[in-house]
């Protein structure tokens, strides 16, 4: 059980390495699309991250989704070992797919913010 949840604190360690890059991204475009609209607002930017972090978090999830249709995709690693000294339970699709529901969760608290916050 403690290895289980060692494998999705480090998922979700690295969810949020992850998700700064794309925060970032959204902001950037938040703000260059907020100034050339003449709408440039926290409302405004924060939906750019929601919305850049959909598209990625869903694009795992879209390659997670594959794995687990095409069961060839989920053979071991090349370099397994390597990979056990990182993640006790998890292969590769299952981290795929915790990096991007823990991103969705991220997501889901930006959402809650712009709705209660900005009205948006």
């Amino acid at each position: 059980m403690s290895e289980k949840l060692y494998d999705i604190f480090t998922c979700t360690k690295i969810a949020t390495i992850i998700f700064i890059p794309i925060a970032l991204i959204g902001t950037i475009v938040g703000i260059i699309l907020g100034i050339t609209n003449s709408v440039l607002s926290v409302g405004y930017t924060l939906s750019w991250i929601f919305n850049i972090g959909v598209w990625i978090s869903s694009f795992g999830l879209f390659i997670a989704a594959i794995a687990f249709v095409k069961p060839k995709h989920m053979r071991e690693l090349n370099h397994q070992k390597e990979w056990r000294k990182h993640f006790y339970k998890m292969n590769l699709v299952g981290v795929i797919f915790t990096i991007c529901v823990v991103q969705y969760v991220y997501l889901a608290i930006i959402d809650v913010l712009r709705y209660y916050m900005f009205g948006i």
